[in-house]
């Protein structure tokens, strides 16, 4: 797909060399909660499993990179399938911010190895699989 070669290209050619071009800095990253509606989304449009697939070739590069940490929200589905926390499918609450940055401060969420990788790919796909609507987008009949 040529969204996921530009991303590609991209983490290529500007993430990945200002990251080793700066060993000295600590880098964090994290990927934020979007709800899994916004997944399941993707999945009805055929779209999902391309993400997720981009998600983990990123996650890998980047874990090889001993400057560079990780925390993955995700795949938590107490906070991806707790509406509450969502203005909509993709922007989420202060208090869900405040909630993420705190996490982040304690360490939880982290991925470490290539294994956490996986894990996270594997839940994710199961939430979408749990929580995938059951209505047809364009008329709202169930199919």
């Amino acid at each position: 797909k040529p969204y996921c070669k530009q991303s590609h290209e991209t983490l290529r050619t500007e993430l990945l060399q200002l990251i080793d071009k700066n060993p000295q800095i600590k880098f964090t990253v994290i990927l934020p909660p979007y709800h899994i509606y916004s997944y399941c989304l993707s999945e009805y449009f055929n779209e999902a499993d391309a993400l997720i697939k981009q998600k983990s070739s990123v996650l890998t590069e980047l874990l090889k990179r001993s400057n560079v940490t990780i925390h993955d929200f995700q795949s938590d589905p107490e906070i991806v399938c707790n509406g509450n926390f969502y203005n909509d499918i993709q922007h989420f609450s202060s208090k869900l911010a405040r909630k993420v940055l705190a996490s982040v401060a304690a360490g939880s969420h982290r991925l470490k190895s290539a294994a956490d990788i996986e894990k996270s790919e594997t839940a994710l796909r199961q939430l979408i699989q749990n929580n995938m609507p059951q209505f047809r987008l364009d008329t709202g009949v169930k199919k």
